[in-house]
């Protein structure tokens, strides 16, 4: 049976973004890993917590040893709920209401504000993955299937993009872009006739 929330999907500048993850546990190690691998920067509040955190650099994450209390939230845009007591957990989502903070909460993803996705990269792209009925291990299935898909595709994208930022101030640039991200210039694209393709679509030149 599908849920009911509907996702709304945005993808944020990573470098620009700071979490706080409220919780020093197993699931607040995991969004910590998924932040700082984005390259987010990532402060984590918690009394004590798991041994997996000395992994992370001082750079990359700031361990804060103690309770939680509202001026955390403060500097941060996302907000991980990640203690091991409920009513701390209420607190700390009353207060992300207040301030207008996007929060998840690890106990209960229907109860936040924003899910991670699984996501995978090729050279040229990122597949970011939910399922509608809440199965993980299927969204990193899923995940693995279409970025081994997609991988397929990369020099072709980045060929594009090269035409694009190559043609950005023409008046016919959507024209020309609505005609090469096309499967029958991807397949000419293949056979290597790159510069054919470039003179035919975007010099406007018959061969």
């Amino acid at each position: 049976m599908l849920h009911d929330s509907t996702f709304f999907c945005i993808s944020l500048r990573a470098e620009k973004i700071r979490a706080l993850i409220v919780g020093g546990g197993r699931a607040a190690f995991i969004k910590a890993k998924t932040f700082v691998e984005r390259g987010c920067h990532v402060t984590v509040l918690a009394p004590a917590v798991r041994d997996e955190f000395a992994q992370f650099d001082a750079g990359s994450v700031e361990i804060r040893r103690a309770v939680y209390a509202v001026a955390a939230l403060a500097g941060h845009q996302l907000v991980v709920i990640a203690t091991d007591d409920d009513a701390v957990n209420a607190q700390i989502q009353r207060d992300c209401e207040a301030r207008d903070k996007l929060y998840v909460m690890c106990g209960d993803a229907q109860q936040g504000l924003f899910v991670t996705p699984t996501t995978r990269d090729t050279e040229q792209a990122m597949i970011a993955v939910h399922t509608k009925a809440g199965s993980p291990r299927s969204a990193v299935f899923l995940a693995e299937k279409l970025a081994e898909d997609a991988r397929q595709y990369d020099a072709f994208i980045a060929w594009i993009a090269d035409i694009r930022q190559q043609i950005k101030e023409r008046d016919d640039k959507d024209e020309i872009m609505r005609t090469l991200n096309t499967d029958a210039v991807f397949d000419l694209f293949m056979q290597g006739r790159q510069n054919e393709l470039f003179d035919r679509y975007v010099n406007h030149r018959e061969i």
